[in-house]
């Protein structure tokens, strides 16, 4: 991850949303996934950290965006951005941070009601009841 440039805090949060989306398909990629994630380095470098961390013991010095995906898993990920979400969404101006939250608040009760029904479908509850808010 190279990117200097940081993203604005409304780019972080449409960046966080578009990275849920594509966790939620199932022809999406580690690649597709990295692309999205490493337009925000802010987001980029908590998954490296996430890698690093004595929890995984990836020691590399090379290692990449894609590879830590792929280390870590799109369940850890999906939490990862969704944890990064409620922090951005809070830093972004009051009247439009209350529709974020509004959505993001939904669609984790979506998901979190239809794990209790059908686990297979449960990701894909999050983005149902985002739109639906």
């Amino acid at each position: 991850m190279t990117a200097t440039a940081t993203a604005s805090t409304n780019d972080r949060v449409t960046i966080g949303f578009r990275t849920l989306r594509l966790l939620d398909r199932h022809d999406s990629t580690s690649r597709d996934v990295a692309e999205v994630i490493e337009s925000d380095p802010r987001l980029g470098n908590q998954i490296l950290k996430m890698a690093r961390s004595p929890l995984c013991g990836i020691r590399s010095d090379d290692l990449t965006v894609e590879r830590a995906l792929v280390l870590l898993g799109f369940v850890t990920i999906r939490k990862l951005v969704v944890v990064s979400l409620c922090r951005d969404i809070s830093e972004v101006a009051a009247e439009e941070a209350a529709d974020w939250r509004r959505a993001l608040w939904n669609g984790i009760a979506a998901e979190e009601f239809t794990r209790r029904i059908d686990e297979t479908i449960a990701s894909e509850a999050l983005m149902a009841g985002m739109t639906r808010s």
